[in-house]
């Protein structure tokens, strides 16, 4: 997938479009009828995020998880950009 990237002109306060070209591919789902033990189960999400990274054949660099409350959050920093 081909984007153009546009850029603010700091001085002249125009956009003008950019010769720097964005490869890469944004996905995303719905879930349904989820176990929710494990949708609150921090380790296992850790886990699920850093199998996607090696399936996804990109390059890890951290992986940081929060549970508050019931909820987790689970970010994958990798080379590449972010999951």
């Amino acid at each position: 997938m081909k984007s153009r990237m546009v850029l603010q002109d700091k001085h002249l306060g125009r956009v003008k479009p950019s010769t720097a070209r964005v490869y890469g591919r944004h996905v995303y789902g719905s879930a349904y009828e989820c176990d929710i033990a494990k949708l609150t189960n921090e380790e296992f999400l850790r886990e699920t995020v850093v199998e996607a990274v090696k399936v996804g054949n990109m390059r890890l660099l951290e992986v940081k998880s929060w549970k508050i409350g019931l909820g987790v959050s689970v970010v994958a920093v990798i080379l590449e950009s972010h999951v």
